[in-house]
């Protein structure tokens, strides 16, 4: 045998592993008091954002050198949200975008002609089996800029509706 060991990588498993179901969203969804208390129940998944690394470079004897350059924060932060009847998520995520499209604002602490802010924060919350938090990721200054098209079919029986949004974001940092 070539060393096959399970009880030896059973062993290396802490806590049977991490489990992707044991996690919260706390967003701050401006001007919705309701949706904001919603969302950490109907947020039905969520990514966490991706980390990259750059890279510069400079030439010793005629060979390329590559070196760490700076960390950035990847691309959109997705969330899939379960659709209530009366949809007071959706809504308020309409909302927030239909206020962010049409204000004209350079900076992104200021509020828009409502006295809404167009900026928030938003937190990812993983848990362990035992109920504890093992690790909190928060991103800052988020803003909605896709809200999926919700899917009507006469087909789909015995079924909740669900809808995708992608919120871009400043920086984040685990808390």
């Amino acid at each position: 045998m070539s060393g096959f060991n399970a009880n030896e990588f059973r062993s290396q498993l802490k806590f049977a592993g991490a489990r992707p179901n044991l996690f919260e969203i706390a967003l701050t969804i401006p001007d919705s008091v309701e949706a904001e208390r919603q969302v950490k129940f109907m947020c039905e998944a969520a990514s966490s954002p991706a980390y990259t690394v750059g890279f510069t470079s400079t030439h010793y004897f005629g060979r390329e050198i590559k070196h760490f350059g700076d960390r950035s924060w990847g691309g959109a932060w997705s969330i899939q949200v379960i659709n209530d009847e009366d949809m007071p998520i959706r809504r308020a995520l309409e909302a927030w975008q239909d206020r962010g499209s049409r204000a004209d604002w350079g900076d992104k602490n200021v509020e828009d002609a409502k006295g809404l802010q167009l900026y928030t924060d938003a937190t990812i919350i993983a848990y362990g089996k035992g109920g504890d938090a093992l690790r909190s990721i928060k991103m800052f200054n988020v803003f909605p800029v896709l809200v999926s098209p919700l899917e009507y079919s006469w087909s789909a029986n015995n079924q909740i509706q669900k809808f995708s949004v992608d919120f871009e974001y400043d920086y984040c940092l685990e808390v």
